[in-house]
């Protein structure tokens, strides 16, 4: 099944200021030791699938994207890349009109990446992944020319510690992750199939990012168990036509519960979070009419 990047968004997220978008990004970051004790009967790869599948079908009628961390399918060897595999290729299946995110913040030389790409793309069929931009674009190319597939790259992380490299000066007035987001905006989005990760927590340069980089789409984490404040970083984020930001929740929301509500708070707090985000877009386009 073919599907498009730059189209998957655009459906998404219409540009029409009398549409809701969907902007909610549920990360299925699904640490094997926190999932429920009562969904654990079977072996690690359908234990894991089936938690994933849970949490889908109590969110896919909210949920703009899928956010897959590589690192806690990883850890469990073989059997979570089965379970990783298995869960994309069901809200493809279940959901084709939502984005799918490996979060994996992968790059190297050229050689390796096409590799990468190859794994990502045509073994697990994700729409999109995270990459960093330390190697430069000529490294990177091999996976940038595929025009059908998305790459969020690292500008402001969430975590604790980014300040220590990204907000050293590189300029009298320009920050390192800005000078890294321009570029990305005016040298590797040729194709326009390139996007920034912009951390929730930090609104103030996550507008700074968006001045240098007005027309790409930006993946928000942060908010929930990072406590980054969703209606500031979405207003933030937001292009002019409030459009081009996903925002994504991991652990508050697939770990909402570990009781047999689970699913039910899961699906709670994604509508939370998209009443959030299109009432913070009715103001931002009042405020910016």
């Amino acid at each position: 099944m073919q599907r498009d990047f730059q189209e998957l968004v655009q459906s998404l997220q219409p540009a029409d200021p009398l549409r809701q978008i969907k902007a909610v990004t549920v990360g299925l970051d699904s640490d094997y030791e926190k999932i429920p004790a009562h969904k654990k009967k079977w072996n690690v790869a359908k234990n894991m699938f089936n938690f994933n599948m849970d949490i889908f079908e109590g969110t896919k009628n909210i949920a703009g994207a899928y956010k897959l961390n590589f690192a806690f399918y990883l850890s469990q060897g073989i059997p979570g890349i089965q379970a990783l595999k298995r869960t994309i290729k069901y809200i493809q299946k279940n959901a084709p009109g939502v984005l799918i995110i490996v979060d994996c913040k992968i790059a190297d030389i050229d050689n390796t990446n096409a590799h990468y790409g190859k794994f990502f793309f045509d073994e697990l069929l994700a729409d999109a992944i995270t990459v960093h931009s330390y190697m430069g674009s000529t490294a990177m190319s091999p996976l940038l020319k595929r025009k059908d597939k998305g790459f969020f790259v690292l500008g402001v992380t969430s975590g604790q510690g980014r300040e220590e490299l990204q907000d050293t000066k590189v300029g009298p007035n320009l920050a390192y992750y800005e000078f890294v987001s321009q570029t990305v905006a005016d040298r590797w989005n040729v194709l326009g199939n390139c996007g920034l990760v912009t951390g929730a927590p930090y609104p103030d340069a996550i507008s700074k990012v968006r001045t240098v980089a007005p027309n790409l789409s930006f993946l928000l984490p942060g908010v929930g168990a990072q406590e980054g404040d969703l209606e500031k970083a979405a207003s933030a984020g937001f292009k002019k036509d409030g459009t081009g930001i996903f925002v994504n929740a991991s652990r508050s929301i697939i770990f909402a519960s570990n009781g047999p509500d689970f699913v039910y708070k899961a699906t709670a707090e994604t509508k939370r979070m998209d009443t959030v985000i299109n009432i913070a877009r009715k103001s931002f386009l009042l405020q910016t009419a």
